[in-house]
């Protein structure tokens, strides 16, 4: 088993978009906080949309979970995604790098929701394989979700990761 220092800009924004998903959709007896699942399942829904579309490759149901004016902002300067044009280039390039079938693994979340807006923080442990190459890593998550015209979508998340350990 090796460690690789760096992980790329698609790998990063990659396992955050998809550990923002996965937290939202974990059960309540997985969380180390006192959140009820009730409170946060309109978070739960939107989450469990995009991560179904994030695992197709469906780019359409991705952006449909955000605000047109989503920003996404990773752990090093230039990983910044303003709107859903840049997000979109984004998601392209990581489908482009990613297996399907990654694994996550809740390890702590918390959550509120007050009128029109809600939060989510999330540390999850990603699993995946591509191309015989085994890799884990934990990614920390912050999203901020706004409910516009009654639904609620994703306004902004920023992720930051610890580098993955790979094995042959």
């Amino acid at each position: 088993m090796s460690e690789s220092p760096t992980m790329s800009r698609r790998q990063i924004f990659g396992a955050a978009a998809l550990g923002v998903a996965a937290i939202a959709t974990s059960t309540s007896a997985e969380a180390k906080t006192p959140v009820a699942k009730n409170v946060l399942a309109p978070l739960a829904t939107v989450m469990q949309t995009h991560n179904k579309a994030f695992e197709a490759h469906d780019l359409k149901g991705v952006l449909a979970t955000m605000t047109p004016d989503v920003l996404v902002i990773g752990a090093g300067p230039t990983q910044i995604a303003k709107g859903q044009k840049e997000v979109a280039a984004a998601y392209q390039r990581f489908f482009a790098d990613s297996a399907k079938g990654e694994k996550f693994t809740p390890a702590f979340y918390e959550g509120g929701i007050s009128d029109n807006a809600a939060w989510i923080m999330a540390v999850t442990q990603i699993t995946s394989t591509k191309d015989g190459q085994k890799k884990e890593f934990g990614v920390n998550v912050t999203a901020a979700l706004v409910k516009r015209g009654g639904k609620w979508l994703i306004r902004m998340f920023h992720f930051s990761s610890a580098s993955p350990k790979t094995e042959a």
